[in-house]
């Protein structure tokens, strides 16, 4: 995946990566309850730069098995320290947004 450096986000160094595939009905509801919703918007706008892909798709694929055969939906928090990327947080399978939030801002 391309990132684009020119984001002030990035400049804070967390990538918050979301993998989903539209044919799990958990992917499909954590996508509806945790991932569309104003909090998590808030969040992501406030502190991240944010990057999703579906898993069907060849990218979103590629991605998936670089960050451990990440299965959707997933969520990652990535940070940039010392010329590498590092996985600060990750949640695989369902959570509530309260709980992914919480981790979020503890883990920023």
């Amino acid at each position: 995946a391309v990132v684009s450096t020119q984001s002030g986000h990035y400049g804070r160094g967390f990538l918050l990566v979301y993998l989903h595939h539209e044919d799990n009905p958990v992917a499909v509801r954590f996508a509806k309850n945790v991932v569309c919703t104003g909090l998590l918007k808030s969040v992501v706008e406030d502190n991240l730069l944010f990057w999703s892909c579906s898993t069907k798709k060849g990218e979103g694929e590629c991605v998936a098995e670089s960050l451990n055969k990440a299965k959707p939906p997933f969520l990652g928090l990535l940070c940039f320290k010392d010329g590498q990327m590092r996985m600060v947080y990750k949640n695989q399978g369902y959570a509530t947004i309260e709980m992914i939030i919480s981790r979020l801002t503890t883990a920023i």
